[in-house]
């Protein structure tokens, strides 16, 4: 496997074709996995907000005066979210208009210029789907792409180390193994980890995924 860089010498702007920038910088074949990171998509979608255009709430200034935030950031997060789950320490945990849990909606000032700030795109699938479609297009190449981001785990707080568990595996008298009387051990415990994510088969966030089976 090789990872290969694209290089595009730009600010990305909504008149540009995200396909036209990559199939520009570099040879495209079939089998390629393309990953484009989130914020070129906003860029281009137009979810770049200018700050002074929006004009908070009550609600807004309200929370933003209780944790010390951009009261037209806080706007933006509220207009992004259905709901919030949790607030705390300055940060919102909200579920997105598209179903994401994640700290102030995705709402990001980094990388753009002082004054702005970006939002998710609407819908990263189509967004992806679109670009896909249009490499295919000009080049007739099949291709996947994946429109990516760094993703925070807001509910992680730490692992706690369970007991472990009791196992009765002694012999009963004439060597035949059993339950029941006889000398017990412990398994040395393993590390557990936390699990965040969606499990396969789970549509429950935080959910383990399935244990696999023993020997």
């Amino acid at each position: 496997m090789q990872i290969i860089p694209i290089h595009i010498e730009k600010e990305i702007v909504p008149s540009d074709d995200i396909s036209d920038l990559i199939l520009k910088s570099e040879k495209i074949n079939s089998g390629d996995i393309i990953v484009i990171a989130q914020k070129i998509i906003s860029k281009q979608e137009g979810r770049l907000i200018k700050l002074s255009n929006v004009t908070p709430s009550l609600l807004a200034e309200g929370i933003s005066s209780q944790y010390q935030k951009d009261p037209r950031i806080m706007e933006l997060i509220l207009s992004e979210s259905k709901r919030i789950i949790r607030m705390g320490h300055g940060i919102l945990i909200v579920e997105t208009n598209n179903g994401f849990i994640c700290a102030n909606a995705g709402i990001d000032e980094s990388n753009v210029e002082q004054g702005y700030a970006t939002l998710l795109p609407l819908d990263s699938d189509i967004s992806a789907q679109n670009i896909r479609n249009k490499i295919l297009e000009q080049t007739q190449k099949h291709t996947a792409v994946i429109i990516s981001d760094t993703f925070g785990r807001p509910f992680r707080r730490r692992c706690r180390r369970r007991p472990p568990a009791r196992e009765a595996c002694g012999r009963r008298s004439g060597g035949g193994r059993g339950r029941g009387r006889g000398s017990t051990s412990r398994r040395p415990s393993a590390r557990r980890r936390c699990w965040t994510g969606r499990a396969s088969g789970s549509g429950r966030p935080g959910a383990r995924p399935p244990r696999s089976p023993g020997p």
